[in-house]
């Protein structure tokens, strides 16, 4: 996405941008909720990061899972809220017919 690869997610809430034109890494704003186990990806030119589970403990040795999804505004550097939302277990599929 804009000649960068983005990582970000994971139990710290972290946001990387890699820009391979210059091979170096920028730290970026934190993530809403922490995502460890998440899923991220592009839609309608957007990032999205969503599910995962937390460093809480719902039960012993389990963490925590939750349905969160939040947005990141690659211009401003900001994430938001895009679906607020607690679960037991969360999926996506976004489906697009450009590999079909």
């Amino acid at each position: 996405m804009d000649k960068h690869i983005y990582v970000m997610g994971g139990y710290e809430g972290m946001t990387l941008r890699y820009t391979p034109d210059s091979n170096t890494w920028s730290a970026l704003s934190r993530t809403l909720w922490k995502h460890g186990f998440g899923a991220a990806v592009v839609y309608n030119n957007q990032l999205l990061v969503m599910g995962g589970k937390n460093k809480e403990r719902d039960r012993p040795g389990s963490m925590k899972p939750h349905c969160h999804i939040e947005v990141y505004d690659t211009q401003t550097d900001r994430w938001a809220p895009w679906i607020t939302k607690t679960c037991g277990t969360f999926m996506c599929l976004l489906w697009t017919s450009k590999y079909s």
